[in-house]
Formats: structure tokens, C-alpha cells, sequence
């Protein structure tokens, strides 16, 4: 994630020559419509950030690695470069036991915590878009209306299966927990 520099006007939005652990981001940044849908405030500082993607498995980062940096430069050509701490998610680990994997979860912005949403606002469980606890055709339908898009980054959970797309394949995975509660009861 990078900044927006407050009072200078001039975004540090890096463009494709962003590089983590020498992978570059997974998307395009200078194209204008990857450009415009990675963007939003994830700090909540009222300024917008810029969100960019790596595939981890070329970035060379791995299992016990605490660091990761970023070097680039805006699109004004301004030298940029930072380094923050990672956690790396074993690809097994379902801390809440919901059927959905701790980096599934953390890629879908759900609680990797909790099996249950704890009111109407809580991201818990993935299969339970509207967090009643229950997952059933009104999740399946609210899934079904995102078909076919690319999956929101204001709302990264209806990408089910992780691939950029909301398909058959997040539909198919939701369905299997249909009838069901939060908490496998």
C-alpha cells in the first residue's frame, strides 16, 4: 500500500516499476481502470491509498520472513522506497474452523477469528455474505448478482476462491455450505 502525501498535491502512486522482494505488482498500474479500482482509503486518514498486489510465490518471501520492501517511483518519476513487516499465512491454517483458510480470509477481508459474525456489520464467515449467521440462497444471490465481474476491492468477499473474478467457482464454493450456520452447526 502506498500513501498519498498530504498538502503536496502529488500522489506516490507507484507505477508498474514497483517492486517487492523483485516481484512486480500483479496488475497494471498504469493502466487508468487498474489504476482507479485499486484505490481507497485503507488507513482511514481520509486521504487515498493506493493498493497494489503481488503473487507471493515471485516475490521470494517465505515462511519465517518477518520484512518485506517496496521500491518504485511516482508517476512523476520520484524515487520511492519502504520496507514493513510481513505474516506469512500457512495456505493450511483455518484458525476459526469455518472451512475457509486464514489467507483465503485475509484476501477476502473476512475475520480469520471468528466462525460468526458477531452483528450485522461483522465480516466472519465468508459464506454468509449478509452475516445472519445462516448461509442460504440470499447469499447465494448476492453472489450471483457480482457474477461475472471482477471481484470489488471495496468488497474483496464475493471472490470466494481467490482468482480475480467473481464465477462459477466462488458460486460452486458457497453453495456448499448452503443450509448451513456459522460454527458448522
Amino acid at each position: 500500500m502506498v500513501h498519498r502525501q498530504e498538502g503536496t498535491g502529488q500522489a506516490t502512486c507507484p507505477t508498474s516499476k514497483a517492486i517487492v522482494a523483485g516481484a512486480s505488482p500483479a496488475h497494471d498500474q498504469t493502466d487508468p481502470a487498474n489504476l482507479a479500482d485499486h484505490q481507497r482509503d485503507v488507513d482511514g486518514d481520509g486521504l487515498t491509498d493506493y493498493v497494489l498486489h503481488f503473487l507471493t510465490g515471485l516475490t521470494g518471501i517465505s515462511e519465517g520472513d518477518t520484512e518485506a520492501c517496496l521500491t518504485g517511483q511516482t508517476f512523476g518519476g520520484i524515487p520511492i522506497e519502504g520496507c514493513d513487516a510481513v505474516r506469512i499465512v500457512p495456505p493450511w491454517l483455518d484458525s476459526d474452523g469455518d472451512g475457509f483458510g486464514d489467507a483465503v480470509e485475509a484476501t477476502l477481508t473476512t475475520d480469520q477469528f471468528a466462525a460468526c459474525s458477531l452483528d450485522a456489520s461483522h465480516d466472519a464467515w465468508p459464506a454468509d455474505i449478509n452475516n445472519d449467521g445462516f448461509s442460504d440462497i440470499t447469499d447465494i444471490a448476492a453472489l450471483a448478482s457480482r457474477f461475472g465481474e471482477a471481484a470489488p476491492m471495496e468488497s474483496p468477499r464475493y471472490d470466494l476462491k481467490p482468482d480475480g473474478f467473481v464465477d462459477i467457482s466462488d458460486i460452486t464454493k458457497m453453495a456448499a455450505f448452503s443450509g448451513q450456520r456459522c460454527g458448522g452447526s
